[in-house]
């Protein structure tokens, strides 16, 4: 059932002078057959009343409940109102104000014309006059003015304030005059127009100016640039040259080993060459030797020839030698 505390919206509308509308009666009625069909419906058991701890985490939330939304919206009106009021009661204090300045504006106007009855008979003011107030009259009117009373210093303040202020008018509409005439003068029209000539030329000097100063700019960027890749080339060139240089170096320096190592291995063959010459001379000479002394052996024993094992006889000629492995 519905708590005991809360306030139907049409008995909140009857309290504050107005009587619920077709909405107001549509959300009463549902209201009402929501609690009968709560106080209609059987009791939950314990199983059904508080459902497992997985289901309502899951769960969605409950949604809110109409009486909640009818109190939500009945606050936003009843703010709405406060606001409307607010507005009221400041427009109330704009118009009283209004009308205070008006009251005002027509008590000065009053004492003013009662101040202006007597100096009828006066003659009448100057130009200089009109424009401001003398010091004299002005010292005297403030002497009157603390001898007055209250009501007559309060007039008095105020007429100076007018005279101020007229014043203050009159020399800027005449200030402004002044001007507008000097404005439309021809002498001051041609020199608008010098004024306007020298600053177009000015401008245009500027301009000149500005643009010589970004030619000469990109001009010297250029320079700039040109000079960067002759640098770079003659960099570059001169690391060709080097490399050349280095090159030809190391094809020399390998010439020259490639030389001296081919005049070694000749001189070596050559030597070589030499050794063996010189050996097969020893062994020639060994030879003529050996055959030299088996002749003399020969000649001494002239009965039969001398056969030895690996020799074979000959009866003329040097000794034939006869490899033992063939034989």
């Amino acid at each position: 059932m519905a708590p005991s505390s809360s306030v139907s919206p049409s008995r909140r509308n009857q309290r504050r002078g107005r009587s619920p509308g077709r909405g107001m009666r549509r959300v009463r009625r549902e209201y009402r057959s929501r609690s009968k069909d709560r106080d209609r419906s059987p009791p939950l058991r314990d199983r059904d009343r508080t459902p497992p701890a997985r289901d309502r985490e899951r769960s969605p939330p409950p949604p809110l409940r109409d009486r909640d939304r009818e109190r939500e919206r009945d606050r936003e009106r009843e703010r709405e109102r406060e606001r409307e009021r607010e507005r009221e009661r400041a427009r109330d204090r704009e118009r009283d104000r209004d009308r205070e300045r008006d009251r005002d504006r027509d008590r000065d106007k009053v004492s003013q014309r009662d101040r202006e009855k007597p100096r009828e008979k006066d003659k009448s003011p100057t130009a200089k006059d009109k424009v401001a107030p003398r010091e004299k009259d002005r010292e005297k009117l403030s002497r009157e003015r603390e001898k007055s009373p209250p009501r007559v210093r309060e007039f008095t303040e105020a007429e100076l304030k007018q005279i101020e202020e007229e014043t203050a008018k009159r020399l800027e509409e005449t200030v402004q005059k002044q001007v507008e005439a000097a404005l439309n003068s021809e002498e001051m029209k041609q020199k608008i127009q010098e004024m306007i000539d020298e600053g177009q030329k000015r401008i245009v000097d500027e301009v000149n100016k500005r643009l010589e100063e970004e030619k000469q700019q990109l001009l010297e960027e250029a320079r700039r640039k040109e000079e960067e890749a002759r640098r770079q080339q003659e960099e570059l060139d001169r690391m060709l040259e080097e490399n050349r240089r280095r090159v030809e170096e190391a094809q020399r320096k390998a010439a020259e080993e490639q030389a001296m190592k081919e005049e070694e291995r000749y001189r070596e063959l050559e030597t070589l060459q030499k050794q063996k010459e010189e050996l097969l001379r020893r062994r020639k000479k060994e030879e003529d030797q050996e055959r030299a002394e088996q002749m003399k052996i020969l000649g001494k024993k002239n009965t039969r020839p001398k056969l030895s094992f690996g020799f074979q006889a000959v009866s003329m000629g040097p000794p034939i030698l006869v490899d033992p492995l063939r034989v």
